[in-house]
């Protein structure tokens, strides 16, 4: 594990996947902030294409 202090943004991601522990690692926080951007979009892309 990193002995670097978490940043906001880490906290962040956290908070809103609603997970209590830190990351195992920087490269598992990416993945998770990536898959959940994506997820945002194409919810968002899926609520504009949807009325055509």
């Amino acid at each position: 594990m990193s002995d670097i202090a978490p940043s906001r943004t880490s906290r962040d991601v956290r908070e809103e996947i609603q997970q209590t522990r830190p990351f195992r690692s920087s490269s598992q926080e990416a993945l998770i902030a990536l898959m959940r951007t994506a997820s945002v979009l194409s919810r968002r892309v899926a609520r504009v294409v949807e009325p055509h």
